[in-house]
């Protein structure tokens, strides 16, 4: 994931990602000291593993089910896929008054609009109507490519310039009625951000947390090896892993 500086590890462009040990395999003895459990948000799954303190007796279910709790909390507020999230409830809304919002969709909304800036708009959390006209969105898959004509349509509904927010009290606001936010793009690391936190609140200072191919590590796995994470490289005849160190 993308780190600016002296700003949090949020990612910007979600990889595909595949868990191997050293040399392929899996061992039986140190496999069985981590801790892995999975469920699905925002529209994908999650993966977690963990490598319990010494002498510490944590039940799976307990870091399992606060995750959980955690991860809906977050998909409440900026999902795309649920019509009742606060991003979506701003989505549907014609009024060019500011929507009040968590702080938590706030920080994100503030720091999607700061990295559009910097980037010149090559990301920009307002291209939802193109996303969704190509097929990649929570609207129904469209059975053809779009025109030319619907592209240049949509045009006057996307640009990062058309949205402001404010952290206190946390709100947003949109410029032009028909403007809408996608946070696909920032939302899964800031999420895994706060899983971290929140591992590491527990007392687990080794793990790995994957949300839709963001990721982050901390520590080792037991017997002192890194974390590994391979990148799954496309071909006609098949998936290989690229190689990597």
């Amino acid at each position: 994931m993308t780190t600016l500086a002296g700003r949090p590890r949020w990612g910007y462009v979600g990889l595909l990602l595949l868990w191997v040990l050293p040399g392929g395999g899996i061992s039986a003895r140190s496999y069985a000291e981590v801790v892995a459990f999975s469920g699905p948000t925002m529209g994908t799954r999650y993966l977690i593993r963990v490598v319990p303190p010494p002498a510490a007796n944590i039940a799976t279910e307990n870091p399992r089910q606060q995750v959980q709790q955690l991860l809906d909390h977050i998909n409440a507020r900026m999902s795309t896929y649920d019509p009742q999230s606060e991003l979506s409830r701003f989505n549907q809304s014609t009024s060019t008054a500011w929507f009040e919002v968590s702080s938590a969709t706030a920080q994100v909304v503030a720091h999607a609009l700061r990295v559009a800036e910097q980037t010149g708009g090559a990301l920009d959390p307002t291209v939802g109507p193109a996303v969704d006209v190509w097929g990649f969105g929570p609207a129904e898959r469209p059975q053809n490519l779009p025109t030319e004509e619907q592209i240049s349509s949509l045009r006057g509904r996307i640009g990062y310039q058309d949205v402001a927010v404010r952290l206190d009290p946390p709100a947003i606001r949109k410029e032009k009625p028909d403007i809408r936010l996608d946070l696909s793009a920032i939302a899964k690391g800031y999420a895994v951000d706060q899983v971290v936190a929140l591992l590491r609140a527990q007392g687990f200072d080794s793990l790995m947390v994957e949300i839709g191919g963001e990721v982050r590590t901390a520590g080792t796995k037991p017997g002192g090896d890194p974390w590994k994470i391979a990148i799954e490289k496309p071909r006609p005849q098949g998936a290989a892993i690229s190689p990597g160190q």
